[in-house]
């Protein structure tokens, strides 16, 4: 089910978030909790500058956030593990630093493959041997790696 932003949710990382959790909780009353959902994508967890806050949270608190969030009651969702965590490379030069943005979520009774003690590879990019290499990649194909 695709998200589409209104007026209000649209740039707002957190409501888009919000977006899956509210799709299996009004899933879970018809699959008795056992609806075999995945959730596939760039959930953008670069860090948030909070509503009503005097301060900020970083990406890894974030994706701790999104945890919590995805395992609790009906939801029953969890991150799986990646090879590398970081997905995206903005490249040497750049200021800002490479990102953990890609996640796959899925419903927590689903089993998925071994990756060297990992649920998921990450590959491409992630894969070259130097930060010259990765910006000649990311240059040809894409600055996000495959999950």
């Amino acid at each position: 089910m695709p998200f589409y932003p209104t007026a209000t949710s649209a740039g707002r990382t957190d409501e888009r978030n919000q977006y899956p959790v509210d799709v299996r909780q009004s899933a879970a009353p018809f699959f008795a909790g056992m609806s075999n959902f995945i959730l596939s994508g760039d959930l953008n967890t670069m860090g948030m500058t909070l509503t009503y806050s005097n301060r900020d949270i970083s990406s890894n608190e974030e994706i701790e956030r999104l945890t919590k969030r995805m395992g609790i009651g009906a939801v029953k969702m969890i991150f799986l593990s990646k090879t590398d965590d970081f997905t995206y490379w903005p490249g040497s030069t750049a200021t800002i630093p490479k990102g953990n943005l890609d996640h796959v979520v899925a419903a927590d009774h689903l089993q998925s493959k071994n990756f060297n003690g990992s649920e998921l590879s990450v590959r491409r990019w992630v894969d070259e041997p130097s930060d010259e290499a990765k910006d000649k990649w990311a240059a040809k194909y894409s600055n996000r790696s495959m999950l």
